[in-house]
This record gives C-alpha cells, sequence and structure tokens, in this order.
C-alpha cells in the first residue's frame, strides 16, 4: 500500500502507486484505508465503467458504458449500495427514467393533449382548466376491463365509441355529479375535434350518451331555526355574522361574496359582476343593500378591498372561505349546513314571501329558472298548501279572478271595436290574448300557467282564442264578466294540456 505525501496541509495520491496497488489489494479494502486515513478519493478505481464528477464541489459517481445512459451511483465505492447499483447497471438491468409518459399518435391521450392546447380550453377559468384536467387524468388511467393490463389513454381514437363513454360513464356510478362531469367533459372534448379547423374526429361518440338524473337536493337549506340558532352563537360585530348576512341578503355564491368590497357600493345598492363565468358569459347585477346586512356591515370590523379578511388582514380565497365557514357552522352546532345552503334558504325565503321566479332570479343572476325550481321547490310547496288548507275552512274565501274589466275594454277600444257595455256589440269583439296577456290571468288559470312549459304558451294562446271566439259567437257566455272570460280560457287550457294540468 502506497503512502500519500503531504503538502499545504494536504493528502496526496500517487496515481501511477494506486494503479500498481490496485492489482494486489482488492478495491473495497483499499477504499476502507484511505477513507480510514481521512485521505482523498483517488480520481480512478480498479471497477470498470465508474466515472467520478465534482464539477460542483461535490463527488458523484456514475456508471458509463458506451451506447447506455449515465447512471448515477449512490453511495461511496465499496458500500452495499453502490456495489448493488454498480452489478445491476453491468448487467443491464436499468431502471426506467420516471417522467412524463409520452403519448402514442391518434390515442385518446394524444387527443386530450391537443385539446389542452387549443384556445376553447386555455380560455377557461384557471380553476375550470384545473378540474377538467384532473377527471381527464382520471380517466387515462382507467382500465379497459377491470381485469385487463390495457388502459384508456392508449385507447386508438377509431376505437372511441359510445360504448366506451358509457363505460367511463358508468365507472363513477356511485356518484352521479362525477359520472355526469366525465360525460360533460367528453362531449367538449370530441365537440372541439369535429371541427372543421380541427377534424380530428369525424363524429362525437358521447353526443348521445345521457346523464345520470340528478338525485337528491344538493346542498342542504338553512331553515329559519338554523339561521337563528347561527346568530345566537354568531352575534352582530363577529365576522361569522357578517359572512351570514352577505350570503344570506345577496344571495350570492361564496366565490362572489369574498370579492365584496365598499367599491361595489353604489348609493343603495351593490353593483358587480359575478365571479362565475366571468370571462365567457358575464352576469352583471345591481342589488339592493338590505337595511340588516347595512347595520352588520356597519358594525363589522371590515377590510380595505373586501368587507370579509383573513386574520392577516388579506382576502379570502373561495376554498379557504369555505373551509373558515365550515368550522364556523361546526361551532354553531350546524355540521350539516354549508355557505351554500344559504344561497339556497335565500331563494326559499322569497319564495315563501310570493315572489316570482323571475324576481328571484334578479337576485341570484341566474339566467334560467331550472335552479331555481330547485332551490325553491319546498317553499313553494309549502306556500300552496297553506293556501289550498285556507280553501276548506268554513266559509273561508271563494277563489276570485283578480281581473279588471277595463283591460277588456281597453282592447276592444284598441282594435276599433265598441265599448263593452249595454249598448256593446259584444259578438263583433276580437279578444287576440297574447301568452303575456295570458300570464296576466291570475286566478284560477295561475295554476294552470305554473304547470304548463313556458314554450307551450303560443300554442295556449291560439287554443283560448279559439274557444273565446267561439264562444262569443254563439252567445253562450257574456265577455264583460272578466269571470267568464278567465273561466273559458282556463278550460280551454285544461282541455289543450290535460297532462299537465290533471292536478289543477
Amino acid at each position: 500500500m502506497p503512502k500519500p505525501k503531504k503538502a499545504d496541509a494536504r493528502t496526496i495520491w500517487d496515481r501511477r502507486a494506486l494503479d500498481r496497488a490496485s492489482r494486489v489489494y482488492p478495491v473495497e479494502n483499499l477504499m476502507t484505508r484511505m477513507i480510514g486515513r481521512g485521505s482523498l478519493m483517488p480520481k480512478k478505481f480498479a471497477k470498470k465503467y465508474v466515472a467520478e464528477d465534482n464539477t460542483d464541489g461535490v463527488l458523484r459517481f456514475y456508471f458509463r458504458k458506451r451506447g447506455q445512459r449515465k447512471i448515477r451511483l449512490p453511495g461511496v465505492p465499496g458500500s452495499d449500495e453502490f456495489n448493488e447499483a454498480y452489478y445491476r447497471a453491468l448487467n443491464g438491468l436499468i431502471d426506467e427514467p420516471k417522467g412524463p409518459k409520452l403519448s402514442t399518435k391518434n390515442s385518446f391521450r394524444w387527443l386530450c393533449e391537443h385539446y389542452f392546447q387549443s384556445a376553447e380550453y386555455r380560455l377557461l377559468d384557471k380553476r375550470t382548466q384545473h378540474v377538467r384536467k384532473l377527471i381527464v387524468e382520471h380517466m387515462w388511467a382507467e382500465p379497459l376491463q377491470p381485469d385487463s393490463k390495457g388502459i384508456f389513454e392508449d385507447l386508438p381514437i377509431s376505437a372511441i365509441t359510445s360504448k366506451a363513454v358509457r363505460v367511463l360513464r358508468d365507472r363513477k356510478l356511485e356518484t352521479p355529479e362525477a359520472a355526469n362531469s366525465r360525460v360533460k367533459i367528453l362531449r367538449a372534448i370530441f365537440s372541439w375535434a369535429c371541427k372543421p379547423d380541427v377534424e380530428l374526429m369525424s363524429s362525437n361518440p358521447a353526443r348521445d350518451v345521457a346523464q345520470f338524473p340528478q338525485q337528491g337536493d344538493g346542498y342542504h337549506s338553512w331553515t329559519d331555526d338554523e339561521i337563528s340558532q347561527f346568530e345566537a352563537r354568531h352575534p352582530i360585530g363577529t365576522k361569522p355574522r357578517l359572512a351570514l348576512a352577505l350570503l344570506l341578503y345577496t344571495g350570492q355564491r361564496r366565490s362572489d361574496v369574498v370579492l365584496l368590497g365598499r367599491q361595489h357600493v353604489s348609493g343603495e345598492s351593490l353593483r358587480f359582476t359575478q365571479f362565475k363565468g366571468r370571462n365567457k358569459k358575464p352576469v352583471m347585477l345591481e342589488i339592493p343593500v338590505h337595511p340588516t346586512l347595512r347595520k352588520i356591515i356597519d358594525a363589522s370590523q371590515c377590510g380595505d378591498r373586501t368587507f370579509l379578511v383573513t386574520e392577516f388582514r388579506k382576502g379570502f380565497t373561495s376554498n379557504g372561505f369555505g373551509n373558515w365557514f365550515r368550522k364556523q357552522c361546526n361551532a354553531a352546532n350546524l355540521t350539516h349546513c354549508s355557505a351554500h345552503g344559504l344561497r339556497k334558504a335565500a331563494s326559499a325565503r322569497l319564495a315563501e314571501r310570493g315572489a316570482t321566479e323571475k324576481q328571484i332570479m334578479a337576485i341570484t343572476g341566474h339566467s334560467t329558472s331550472k335552479e331555481v325550481t330547485r332551490y325553491t321547490k319546498a317553499a313553494n310547496q309549502k306556500r300552496l298548501a297553506r293556501s289550498a288548507i285556507e280553501l276548506l275552512e268554513e266559509g273561508g274565501p271563494a277563489m276570485k279572478v283578480p281581473t279588471d274589466k277595463e283591460w277588456y275594454e281597453k282592447r276592444a277600444a284598441a282594435e276599433g271595436d265598441d265599448e263593452i257595455g249595454d249598448g256593446g256589440d259584444r259578438r263583433t269583439m276580437t279578444l287576440n290574448l297574447t301568452k303575456e296577456e295570458i300570464a296576466e290571468l291570475d286566478q284560477p288559470l295561475n295554476p294552470s300557467r305554473d304547470a304548463i312549459r313556458a314554450e307551450a304558451f303560443e300554442e295556449a294562446a291560439r287554443i283560448a282564442n279559439a274557444a273565446v271566439h267561439e264562444a262569443m259567437r254563439s252567445q253562450t257566455f257574456d265577455p264583460s264578466i272578466p269571470d267568464n272570460v278567465a273561466e273559458f280560457v282556463a278550460n280551454a287550457i285544461r282541455a289543450a294540456f290535460p297532462k299537465e294540468t290533471d292536478n289543477v
């Protein structure tokens, strides 16, 4: 074993002497002796294909063989982990590098990756992009068959049929909303692929795959007792009470509530653009500030730009606010309540107090009445049941038709007919009812109106006009009496739509 030389407090080895010593001593013993003496590592070793790298001041060892990629060897020469890695590399047992998998051309994954680069996807909200990509990646990993090694990401585009889409949907049968999300996203991807300027697919196999019907009523709608319980736990002046008031008296989503601030107050109203769909279909609202809400805002410590702020005086994120409000509900022993349930509670309150769907939509910002109907279903049933029970009382109020005789007189005058009266010619009067005017006829037509689809009003108006004109020609009723006209209109609608009005 050669001895090193000392120079400037450093230990220097003679390379040629080490090379000669490596033929006599095993490499492991040689390294042990050098390490034990606290000396520097040699530059070359007897083991073949081992190279060292000390370019950045950290000594590393690599296995380098022509025709193979460079492999990092852990530990130091002579250690167990070093020897194990060395002999695996020497025998060609090379682990595949970890990283993103390259997609096969014209496969399902390849199609989705092209969609992720499209303008249609990149114009979506960042949150929507993130969720949509996660769902797609889960579909990639789904096996083609329960016991198959093949997965959907490698499925050729030509093999993607409606049956394949149904398989992906049915894999989420226990969570219908997740299953419907898969169908919705696949429809968007395949619809993009069928565009004339893309032409990656000739048809949309997800178009005719039905979504699962919605189960349940979604988020729990707060009752008045639950709201009172929360208010008792969090008095005015606290941040939880301010959050409750903003959610309840504006009817907005949590993504909107966390952004509301004094800059949105214009006179006696809140003016803002809803966060959801702000890039694609922005909805601008102007909602009067409820006196109770104003009182709570004035009594609370608000932020500079938003009413609600964290303990660090910064605005909430939507998810952060949801988690924080969840804790406030738990503190009030309302573990089944959530922030979105207050949006439903606001709609239900409006419905119980007689607000129409259009009025509720003006507050919530919905573009269709589908969600509003879901929100107010229980409230409408409660209100209608209350009015129905009142009719069972003896001596109770009889059903009245709150229409106005002057309305018919104005219609007759506008059409050039004689004014309805003792000397008027009722047989020549025409009543071309429009769908809006039919909607104005309240009781007993209102139940029929609620039961009929909106698109059926045109047909209802035609049938009602024909019935009224025929009755006037036969002189079977007096058109100057509003009750008679309303009765004929209601009966005509019932006859035309028996299925929708069988319970009216």
